[in-house]
């Protein structure tokens, strides 16, 4: 291989490495069960680990109340998730040697907030970004959670597969032009959410693969014209359909690269119909079985029971979750991030289209590869046709239902591009863009996954912080805080007060109390500023605490721009059990106010806008 082409090798496979490494640090940032709909796959695995047998498709109720809501978020068996079953075969048969999984319905712990009716909070802080509550002590040792990573790593594996498969396609249709093909690969395992994907327990990494697998199969069977080549790809279409039901799509698509070829009719049709047979002998047995069980073929009607309003697909929605839109879709990055998203796409969309022009590069090439590069442009038209009733019936945008079609993304895109690489600025500006997209994606667990998932739970109170023993009813006690600023100092509107609050629970708490935080007056009213939320927040909260668990809380106070009272002011801080403020029952000196119902932390002194 001579050296212009080992390069390009070279880097495709230090991109598919850098992939790989940041999917490790993905796995690791994200907290058991919050990659989108892993506790359902996890439950589908445990029943086949369990009874050797697939699970039955049940309807659940509609969903009424928030009350109905945090029910339905639990672990249920047999599951009410319901999908074709290879992914969950395959992942059983890997567990079993680990573990039974019997902890897992003690683990699945549905948020405090969906049992009040709350949502989650999509932005880029870290608050309340977490679908379920979680046991940190119990995490820690659970053969469950140790399964739980066993299939993260199988799906990182698999997410390799589907990029190495989308490297052979790219190499396949553009074989003399390896820069195109390298360009092409880094659209896509620079893409920071289909990075995530691969890093969770879910059938979307064995769908990936197949699909890319079969876009490869079909590229290469349209050039050989090999019988067993039409077979082959009708078994992995038929694995795909075994997979989940969007692998119905490579009917129509096999079908297509079968039939829209040169040569003899006949041939064509003898390659379509051995497709369509291998497919159907290898996924239809499925379908088949739902439709005489439960009179319905595809099974879906476990995922549209609950049906939402009717609601076009907000386009810039889809595509901001389809790059970077992490945990269960409310991890949402910087806005600069998204317009350079969007910038990408747009590029690459008008490189294609004036490609397309009369006298265009498209043109250019042969009858074999425009129409590959066509039918994968129709492949992706045809994903995001069907995720439109979809969005509809289901309600959340989700862009990574879009990833079946990554390979015709990441190829469509790369071809935009390359008209623009046609100059040496257009050269320059894919290497930045490339470069930037790799350093963000190992930004990505550090600045958006660690905060949002971090454990409040304490070994046991840092040493700097200031020493106070305040002890409430219900068998909690704040033994220790950290301001910052420190205590005495001048605050001017706006200027914030970082608080970190240490409880430590005494006894187990027999339900979820919130704590309320207040920077005010000697006297406490009126109130500059307050806080209220779950003490433990909703990732760990004192329903799940244990007798001498240090749990730290954070808590931020802004000054008013324009402040109702200036002066001496104090933080205060206590606990609430429904609409009553828990009463404070012993303290040491100074460390309550006079109420009983609060510990009370400061001086700080406010000052308005002239003396600031």
């Amino acid at each position: 291989m001579n050296r212009s082409r080992l390069l390009p090798t070279g880097i495709a496979f230090l991109l598919i490495a850098a992939f790989m490494a940041a999917g490790a640090l993905y796995a690791r940032a994200t907290l058991p069960f919050e990659s989108p709909d892993e506790t359902w796959h996890m439950a589908i695995v445990r029943y086949i680990r369990r009874y050797r047998a697939l699970p039955p498709m049940v309807v659940s109720a509609r969903i009424e109340t928030a009350s109905d809501l945090a029910g339905f978020y639990g672990y249920h068996e047999p599951p009410l998730y319901y999908a074709p079953p290879l992914y969950y075969s395959l992942a059983a048969l890997l567990a079993a040697p680990f573990s039974p999984m019997e902890d897992l319905p003690d683990l699945i712990v549905p948020s405090p907030c969906w049992e009040r009716g709350w949502g989650l909070v999509p932005g880029t802080s870290p608050e309340n970004k977490n679908f379920f509550a979680h046991r940190f002590g119990e995490e820690a040792s659970s053969s469950t959670v140790r399964v739980l990573y066993v299939l993260r790593g199988l799906s990182l594996l698999l997410g390799v597969a589907t990029l190495l498969a989308l490297w052979r396609a790219a190499r396949l249709l553009w074989p003399e032009r390896p820069w195109l093909c390298v360009g092409a690969l880094a659209i896509a395992a620079l893409t920071p959410q289909f990075i995530a994907t691969s890093s969770g327990v879910t059938n979307d990494s064995l769908t990936n693969l197949l699909f890319a697998l079969a876009f490869a199969a079909g590229i290469a069977a349209r050039r050989s014209g090999s019988g067993r080549g039409w077979l082959a790809l009708g078994g992995l279409a038929g694995l795909a359909m075994l997979t989940k039901q969007s692998g119905l799509m490579l009917l129509p698509l096999g079908m297509l690269m079968a039939a829209w070829r040169e040569g003899n009719w006949r041939l064509r049709l003898r390659d379509a119909l051995l497709f369509l047979g291998a497919a159907l002998a290898t996924g239809g047995w499925w379908y088949g079985r739902n439709a005489v069980l439960y009179g319905e073929p595809s099974g879906l009607a476990t995922h549209l029971v609950h049906v939402r309003l009717p609601r076009f697909p907000n386009v810039v929605a889809v595509l901001d979750s389809f790059y970077a839109q992490f945990g269960w879709g409310v991890i949402r990055v910087h806005g600069a991030v998204y317009w350079a998203e969007r910038f990408i796409v747009l590029g690459g969309g008008v490189g294609l289209l004036n490609s397309l022009r009369r006298g265009g590069s498209f043109w250019a090439m042969n009858e074999h590869k425009r129409q590959g590069l066509a039918i994968l442009a129709v492949a992706l038209v045809l994903n995001c046709t069907l995720l439109v009733p979809w969005i509809l019936a289901t309600g959340p945008s989700l862009g990574r239902l879009l990833y079946p079609s990554l390979l015709p993304v990441a190829c469509l895109l790369a071809w935009g591009w390359a008209q623009w690489a046609r100059w040496r600025a257009g050269r320059g500006l894919c290497v930045l863009l490339a470069a930037a997209g790799l350093g963000f994606v190992f930004v990505v667990p550090f600045r958006y996954l660690q905060p949002a998932f971090r454990s409040p739970l304490l070994r046991a109170v840092p040493e700097q912080t200031h020493g106070i023993v305040v002890e409430f009813e219900h068998g909690i006690s704040l033994v220790g805080y950290a301001v910052k600023p420190e205590i005495g100092a001048c605050l001017g509107p706006g200027d914030r007060i970082h608080v970190s609050l240490y409880w430590r629970a005494d006894r187990v708490p027999v339900k979820d109390y919130f704590t309320w935080v207040q920077l005010g007056p000697d006297g406490g009213f009126p109130p500059l500023s307050k806080a209220h939320t779950f003490a433990g927040g909703t990732l760990y909260p004192t329903s799940l605490w244990r007798p001498g668990d240090i749990v730290r809380q954070d808590v931020v106070l802004a000054v008013p721009e324009r402040p109702e009272v200036i002066g001496r002011m104090w933080v205060r801080a206590g606990f609430v059990d429904g609409d009553r403020r828990v009463t404070a029952i012993h303290s040491s000196e100074g460390a309550w106010d006079g109420n009983q119902q609060a510990a009370r932390l400061g001086p700080f002194y406010v000052v308005d806008s002239t003396q600031h």
